[in-house]
């Protein structure tokens, strides 16, 4: 049997700053003259209804490529918003909103004209009703709309597909520039020259047929065949050629020439045997150098359990006037495992796969059909929730845990603290989001009008929500404050999931860009740096000490680091991230000093959680939750005392001595350093999409050194209070002054970042 595909984690997401602060110009669509009256309970347009994106890539240029992302809401599918968006410009402050007459089916195409003049660009956008009315639109570029006003009629062009005389449903639609592609409910492919031809004018419409030459003139003919309704269609372009790719239900998958309207492949994806009916078709840019093109068909399994299959198909093809496609693919299958898929990107090599395991859960996937290996990206939605301390019900068992025992002998303190911590984490750009903070707001009863939401400072924001804190009925028990913010923290990271669901994927193969679109915001991935790598990698894989430029002396050293990093993560599995918060906290606040904190903390790891009052606790957990998280607590102290016991055993087995131990620390230290260098500008302000990912970037990476670098301090702290048995505990202190240095000097780094928005609006 096969091994399993390796894992791990690829990158993370980055949320581009000031996406959720769109201020949208509202442009009405008007209808085409005599449209087709809409029948909501039988709707002649038939393609499954979705919420919808997409992006086109504008080169204009080597340095100034430009990104058309549009997306269709589920609850509003006669709204359609678009962005237009340049790595080398600020993220704009509007978008514009076309509101249509009636709902568009989950379909759009976005292009520039050909035809537009320098300066004054005209995009070409085309949609479909779910009447069937094809619309295509001329819009102007930056968006130079009035908000409120009407699309002209001469900036229109619709036809009615109810008009033509095949009267079948349309199951699918594609478009490219100057042309529109139905798939219909009987199977049979139809084109549009949209944009190209005027609707009455001779070869506006062509049906792609099996019959070629004379057959063409015999209706009766025209089909030797019964197909099964068209599911998907996409198109790509290989050797200069305009190719269409469609998938029938039937599993027939056909390869067009639209030029020259000739079939060039005929292939049944049943004969792969994969389980289920073809539903969805995805198709790659052609690799010229392997000369190769690979698609992908998603198969829903319709047993129980349900196992839905991606079929990869690789189609060869040859150059010079013979164009010639390989009749029969390579085939390859990709489990989706658990989940529905919502969008998929190909190229020849790899596969990026956006999938929904849940409500409002949601994971990315990235398959090498080479190596067999499978990576996934951190979402967004991960990291808010661990910040927020929602990851896991544990979560709020160890911050109650903690805050109780910091606190015990300075309760005045702890509601101020505790409530910092909190809102410095909640109003952080990439947490921080406009329509989920307010409706979170909505929900306490806090009724603010558009403008006064928008006028509201972060110093605004934060009395706004302190004082729905403080008439929770928070007290000056720590344990009660932060039950309070975790109820305040968990409204919101609802309602900033619902605002932000994954829409689709963006990806620009050429330059490297891999992206989300969502509901409210709009971000892209990053590849982990080297300390994130070995934080969040696999912590068996050499090679990631490699890639940070340890001079480890040999493979001990190696197993030796990683014995140390398993030993950091029984720490920070123990305590979780709460105590590195807290610490935090105290280095950028005078209410208690991080040397008390780090005291306390120690204390845990030495004897466990031990609440100093247990009855706020009781109050607001009950006394049989009480109970069994004390006993789950305990638990866990033992468990932990017993893996650091087989830890150290370990260390000292690998290693000729703890000398030996101390020097593979200290290399680790090394890859802890910020390298922070100070340069010279001139006084102007440089602010694009790149600057503004750069500095989420590096928050994000100074984020998970702070971190690293606390759970290695408390690590040497808990090595001092078992040094008994250890001889070098002068290096040990030593090591514990350079990392107590290094903690004192990450923290700003990142605060540097934060503060720079120190308006919200």
């Amino acid at each position: 049997m096969p091994s399993p595909p390796t894992s791990r984690i690829a990158g993370t997401e980055v949320p581009i700053t000031g996406s959720d602060k769109l201020r949208w110009i509202d442009l009405t669509v008007p209808s085409p003259p005599s449209p087709a009256p809409a029948s909501p309970a039988d709707p002649f347009v038939s393609v499954p209804p979705r919420a919808a994106s997409g992006c086109h890539v504008v080169s204009s240029g080597r340095d100034s490529q430009r990104y058309l992302a549009w997306r269709i809401h589920e609850e509003h599918q006669n709204v359609l918003e678009v962005i237009e968006l340049c790595a080398l410009k600020e993220f704009p402050s509007s978008g514009l909103r076309l509101v249509f007459q009636e709902a568009l089916c989950p379909f759009a195409f976005m292009c520039e004209s050909e035809g537009a003049r320098r300066g004054e660009s005209v995009y070409l956008l085309y949609v479909l009703t779910i009447s069937g009315v094809a619309i295509l639109c001329n819009l102007r570029s930056p968006f130079s709309y009035v908000s409120g006003s009407i699309l002209s009629q001469n900036d229109i062009v619709g036809f009615n597909l109810q008009t033509h005389i095949q009267s079948a449903k349309v199951t699918a639609v594609k478009a490219k520039p100057g042309c529109l592609v139905i798939g219909r409910q009987d199977g049979s492919i139809c084109c549009y020259s949209l944009g190209k031809l005027a609707p009455s004018s001779p070869g506006f419409s062509n049906e792609l047929r099996d019959d070629a030459g004379i057959g063409r003139l015999w209706t009766l003919m025209s089909r030797t065949k019964a197909l099964g309704p068209v599911q998907d269609i996409d198109t790509a372009t290989v050797n200069e050629r305009e190719l269409l790719f469609v998938l029938h239900l039937d599993g027939s998958l056909r390869v067009w020439d639209i030029s020259s309207q000739t079939k060039l492949v005929n292939y049944n994806v049943h004969l792969d045997d994969f389980e289920g009916q073809p539903s969805r078709l995805w198709v790659g840019e052609a690799d010229d150098d392997q000369e190769l093109i690979s698609l992908a068909v998603l198969h829903q399994g319709t047993m129980v359990p349900a196992c839905d299959h991606i079929g990869v198909y690789a189609f060869s093809f040859g150059a010079g006037e013979r164009f010639l496609l390989s009749p029969e693919p390579s085939v390859s299958a990709v489990p989706l495992l658990e989940g529905k898929i919502v969008d998929l990107k190909i190229s020849t090599e790899k596969l990026w796969i956006l999938k929904e395991v849940g409500p409002m859960l949601y994971e990315i996937v990235q398959y090498n059909s080479d190596s067999e290996e499978i990576c996934s990206y951190v979402l967004q939605e991960d990291a808010i929730s661990e910040q927020m301390f929602q990851s896991s019900e544990s979560a709020l068992d160890d911050l109650v845990w903690t805050a109780d025992s910091v606190f015990s002998s300075m309760k005045e303190h702890s509601f101020s603290f505790i409530s910092s911590m909190f809102l410095r984490r909640l109003l952080q750009p990439g947490v921080n989001h406009c329509s989920a903070l307010r409706e979170t707001l909505l929900e306490y009863k806090r009724f603010l009008s558009d403008s006064e939401f928008q006028s509201l400072t972060t110093s605004g924001l934060r009395k706004e929500i302190l004082s729905i804190i403080e008439q929770e009925g928070s007290s000056q028990v720590a344990s009660s404050t932060v039950y309070h913010w975790k109820k305040f923290s968990a409204r919101y990271l609802h309602n900033w999931c619902w605002n932000n669901r994954p829409y689709g994927l963006l990806l620009d193969t050429n330059s490297e860009v891999f992206g989300l679109i969502r509901k409210g915001s709009f971000s892209l991935f990053r590849c982990l740096e080297g300390v994130e790598q070995l934080i969040y990698g696999s912590s068996d894989d050499l090679g990631n000490f490699i890639g940070l430029g340890m001079k480890l002396s040999n493979d001990t050293d190696g197993e030796t680091l990683i014995e140390v990093l398993r030993c950091m993560g029984h720490i920070n599995h123990l305590l979780g991230r709460s105590s590195a918060a807290i610490y935090y906290e105290s280095l950028i606040s005078s209410v208690i000093s991080p040397d008390e904190v780090t005291s306390q903390i120690l204390k845990i790891l030495e004897s466990g959680f031990s609440p100093q009052s247990s009855s706020p606790l009781i109050t607001l957990l009950g006394t049989d939750a009480y109970v069994e998280r004390r006993q789950t607590a305990h638990k866990s102290q033992r468990k932990f005392s017993v893996e650091m016991l087989l830890s150290f055993h370990k260390l000292q087995s690998r290693s000729t001595s703890w000398s030996a131990v101390f020097d593979v620390i200290d290399k680790f230290m090394k890859c802890l350093d910020t390298k922070v260098t100070i340069q010279e500008f001139e006084l102007r302000r440089l602010c694009n999409v790149n600057s503004a990912l750069v500095v989420q970037a590096t928050s994000q990476v100074a984020r998970t050194m702070f971190e690293a670098a606390f759970d290695l301090f408390l690590f040497l702290s808990y090595l001092v209070g078992v040094g008994g048995q250890v001889c070098y505990l002068f290096r040990v202190s030593t090591f514990l002054s350079a990392v107590h240095m290094r903690l004192s000097t990450l923290p700003p780094l990142q605060l540097v970042f934060i503060s720079q928005n120190n308006n919200l609006r």
